[in-house]
């Protein structure tokens, strides 16, 4: 094995050893501090240091932004793992009631007359005078009282009695030109509240089928329904 010489008048090289740098303060001490410090603003990330440290501090500071900034980010973003479910039933929509006041009523003794399951009750109150609380199926009445009973009298009780319509007597003279076995389907129809269009199909035992189209006002009078006007269209 070689010997290395030594040169006597050469010292040795003396080593001088850094002083041990400073442990930096714990993330959460100068988080609390940073916003205090002149030197920094409140947007900047990482502690005050001496300028020989400066550099290294940085890159220690920096790595322990992104760290806390990514820690924020997924507590934003992430789903609870653990959602809250309500148990609270929700009630079901309860089915609107079905309206007393159909848009369009049909009556009639014609064939093929496809009238309304109310043709009965129709019937029944221009026969027994029962209160009628609808203004199309008043409507129903007085034709069914017309062209059925062939009844002036019961035909005006569903009339007002200031209405501009004549009475029991020159409607008995209306029906009584109307030829027996005289058919008839009338469809009425709503327009707004208590006014309807109205279509009299009427067809005579001898002769083609005629129609009559009127407008029609009721009103509501102590209860029950009433004609107040017909016009002739």
């Amino acid at each position: 094995m070689n010997e290395i010489p030594l040169d006597e008048n050469q010292e040795p090289e003396e080593i001088v050893l850094d002083d041990p740098e400073p442990v930096p303060a714990p993330l959460e001490q100068w988080l609390r501090t940073h916003a205090d410090t002149p030197e920094y603003g409140a947007d900047t990330c990482g502690p005050p240091v001496s300028s020989p440290l400066r550099r290294r501090w940085r890159g220690v500071a920096a790595g322990a932004c992104a760290v806390v900034l990514a820690a924020a980010v997924i507590t934003t973003v992430a789903p609870d793992p653990h959602p809250q479910v309500s148990t609270a039933s929700v009630p079901p929509t309860a089915p609107s009631p079905s309206s007393d006041h159909p848009d369009e009523l049909v009556s009639g003794t014609s064939s093929g007359c496809a009238h309304s399951v109310t043709e009965q009750q129709i019937v029944a109150a221009a026969t027994t005078s029962a209160p009628v609380r609808d203004g199309a199926q008043a409507i129903a009445v007085f034709e069914a009282a017309y062209y059925r009973l062939r009844d002036g009298a019961r035909a005006r009780r569903v009339v007002a009695g200031s209405a501009a319509i004549p009475g029991a007597s020159a409607i008995q003279s209306g029906i009584d030109s109307v030829p027996a076995g005289t058919t008839y389907c009338v469809h009425i129809r709503r327009l707004d509240i208590g006014l309807y269009a109205v279509e009299i199909h009427e067809r005579r035992p001898e002769g083609p089928e005629t129609l009559w189209q009127q407008q029609i006002s009721t009103s509501d009078l102590d209860g029950h329904a009433r004609i107040t006007a017909i016009a002739h269209l």
